[in-house]
């Protein structure tokens, strides 16, 4: 699994050096796009939509023998 900017140039070059490294003849080479954030940690804390913010617990597993 890699993980690449989003250039042409960088996956062209990314499949050429697979397809030249790789012992069979037609590799197998599956590529996505997908967007990612940047997330600053603490930032939402506050968030009443965090599950962490919610009135009822029912994310906390019971204890064992309730």
């Amino acid at each position: 699994c890699y993980f690449l900017e989003q250039s042409d140039t960088t996956l062209k070059e990314v499949v050429a050096a697979i397809y030249q490294a790789h012992p069979y003849e037609a590799p197998v080479m599956f590529t996505e796009n997908f967007f990612s954030i940047l997330h600053i940690r603490g930032s939402d804390i506050d968030n009443p939509n965090r599950f962490w913010n919610r009135q009822d617990v029912d994310w906390v597993p019971k204890a064992v023998g309730q």
